[in-house]
């Protein structure tokens, strides 16, 4: 009887903590998902104006990630593939440019995909 006893108050406490991290897991990942969500939404520049200006080529057949991990390299956003999902919903998508760009560190992505998207092939901000 109290081995039966025992068993059960030990899967019992098992469930609790099964159910607990469970919890926790939730948690961490729908706090990753809204700090995602919210930096694609936002549009933030990576510096105030008046910011640093950036030099940028365009290649032909350059990839959307290929132009995400540029710009980050280059420091114009934060991250690549925030800026990559903001690429996806941009209505600039496929009107981007090859060729070479002054970008500022003070624009928004969307301010830069606009800059990308133009007819001329030199920019400058």
């Amino acid at each position: 009887m109290k081995k039966q006893t025992g068993i059960r108050l030990f899967f019992a406490i098992l469930k609790i903590f099964a159910l607990v991290a469970l919890v926790f897991l939730l948690y961490s990942w729908g706090k990753k998902a809204y700090s995602f969500g919210y930096q694609v939404v936002a549009q933030e520049a990576v510096s105030r104006p008046p910011g640093k200006d950036v030099a940028v080529t365009l290649d032909n057949g350059m990839t959307g990630e290929e132009l995400a991990e540029l710009l980050e390299d280059k420091g114009l956003v934060r991250d690549a593939r925030v800026f990559y999902v903001q690429l996806l919903f941009s209505k600039e998508k496929h009107k981007l440019k090859k060729g070479s760009y002054l970008l500022n560190t003070s624009q928004t992505p969307e301010e830069m995909l606009k800059v990308l998207s133009r007819e001329n092939e030199t920019e400058s901000e």
